[in-house]
């Protein structure tokens, strides 16, 4: 796999420049710092990749936002997700109309898990529904 070295000039104070090298590739490659001031640089990058991974982790940082959904009252309401997998949660979000209260019901038909969830209000309402 090719590597591309770059040098990167640290604050005026130093005056070191480090060295970095980074592998083209898999999204798994990660940069290295060499040079006088590379231990406080990777540092940095190691804290940077472990709050990366904790956002990411979150159920709800992967979702989609369906806006401007139409509900009547008590009236099951099914929204495509388009996750490609089946839904964790939702969240209904930017309520307009009377307030509500919402639940979800399983599909009749689990193989719609996939690509739907299905909604109840308690109200008529539009709404937003972000489905993670």
């Amino acid at each position: 796999m090719p590597r591309i070295p770059v040098t990167i000039t640290q604050s005026a104070s130093s005056g070191q420049p480090a060295t970095t090298t980074k592998s083209l590739g898999p999204a798994q490659s990660r940069e290295q710092f060499t040079g006088p001031n590379a231990r406080p640089l990777n540092r940095i990058q190691s804290a940077i990749r472990d709050a990366l991974a904790v956002i990411k982790a979150m159920p709800f940082a992967n979702g989609n936002l369906v806006q401007a959904v139409a509900f009547s009252s008590g009236t099951a309401k099914s929204v495509q997700h388009g996750l490609g997998r089946a839904y964790v949660g939702y969240m209904v979000i930017n309520v307009q109309g009377a307030g509500a209260t919402f639940h979800a019901t399983a599909p009749t038909d689990p193989r719609l898990s996939t690509t739907q969830i299905t909604l109840t209000a308690s109200a008529t309402c539009t709404a937003d529904v972000w489905i993670y």
